[in-house]
């Protein structure tokens, strides 16, 4: 049984590196997000144990603060659960109990790769990346924040937990463990609100995480179709994004501009009108550090990085239901305080006057 869930996860692996639409990504993220609560949470009929009770309860609250309004179902459905908690973790009838309509199984074509019913764990990496992003947002935008060690922490657990293939957990685990791709140095407990930059290190590291699960993924099956080993440029061709959607996000030689990458992922993660200014900022900032790459970029280019709404804040405060607080402007804080000095004036006249009624009326 797992080498057949390990085969169709090759399959949905090499559809990472094609171009999705941003509907069809956040589609097969709340498919895979559906199926996994259905299918991954109860495997006995047992009550969840309370290891397995505190890692379900982090990874929706994980989601709550991570998951773009956009992905409504998710929302709704990781809000339920966490309000009834003491309830589901009773049974999988209890959960299923407080859990939106069942969803069509209907992955897009990019996902399943016309494969009816596949498609899962693709969308599955297409909530993680969504996550990742959205922690970025998160910690821009709300009054407490969660280090990038933590949500590591917590989407660590949960697949340790919760995913179904034990191969594949098994591997991720070890390259966790293992610190690879410089985790333990990258991501940290610090949440400082004026490292911007740090915080990106969540997605690039998942990412790069990904990247290195195609790979091996792509060697293994070569494997057993007796191939040797990939070369390096077949490699290269493995990952995503591919120079094709991003020339920018390659160096000469193979390396990565990681500032380019990051925002690659915000552009296929994140909805383009609930991204925060001081994100924008910051990148544009980042970007003017870098050196500059080939040729000037489009004019397709440059649209893709010109932020679209000039309500920024407003968005993003709907994207996380209101949690998140806003900044005050100096403008804001001077109306303010002309309105309370107008209005202690008329209270004091008013007052006066009041006073000279009484005093008259007691002569």
């Amino acid at each position: 049984a797992d080498k057949e869930k390990v085969e169709k996860i090759v399959q949905e692996a090499h559809t990472w590196k094609h171009k999705t639409s941003a509907e069809d990504t956040f589609h097969d993220a709340t498919l895979s997000f559906d199926f996994a609560v259905r299918n991954s949470i109860f495997m006995t009929n047992d009550a969840l144990n309370a290891e397995q009770a505190k890692v379900f309860s982090r990874w929706l609250n994980l989601l709550n603060k991570s998951v773009p309004s956009t992905m409504r179902e998710v929302k709704e459905d990781a809000t339920a659960l966490e309000h009834q908690f003491e309830n589901i973790i009773a049974s999988e009838e209890s959960l299923l109990k407080y859990m939106s309509a069942k969803k069509e199984q209907s992955w897009s074509d990019n996902c399943s790769m016309g494969v009816a019913g596949g498609g899962y764990t693709c969308g599955l990496w297409e909530l993680f990346h969504t996550v990742t992003i959205g922690i970025v947002q998160w910690n821009i935008m709300a009054h407490e924040r969660m280090s990038t060690l933590d949500a590591a922490e917590i989407l660590k657990d949960y697949i340790e937990n919760y995913f179904t293939c034990d191969e594949c957990r098994k591997n991720f685990i070890t390259m966790y463990d293992a610190c690879q791709f410089q985790r333990c140095e990258r991501l940290s407990s610090n949440e400082s609100y004026d490292e911007i930059m740090e915080w990106k290190q969540l997605p690039l590291w998942l990412w790069e995480t990904h990247n290195d699960v195609n790979v091996r993924l792509m060697n293994e099956e070569r494997a057993e179709k007796g191939l040797g080993k990939a070369t390096f440029e077949e490699e290269q061709k493995a990952r995503w994004p591919s120079k094709v959607f991003c020339s920018k996000c390659w160096l000469d030689g193979g390396g990565w501009n990681e500032e380019e990458v990051y925002m690659y992922l915000r552009s296929h993660y994140w909805p383009r009108d609930m991204l925060s200014d001081k994100d924008i900022i910051q990148s544009k900032k980042d970007r003017a550090k870098e050196p500059i790459q080939g040729k000037q970029e489009n004019a397709a280019e440059k649209s893709d990085r010109i932020p679209v709404s000039a309500q920024a804040y407003k968005k993003v405060k709907e994207a996380f239901h209101d949690d998140a607080s806003p900044a005050f402007s100096p403008t804001i804080m001077a109306v303010g305080g002309l309105a309370m000095v107008v209005g202690l004036f008329y209270y004091n006249r008013n007052r006066r006057r009041y006073m000279r009624v009484r005093i008259a009326k007691s002569m």
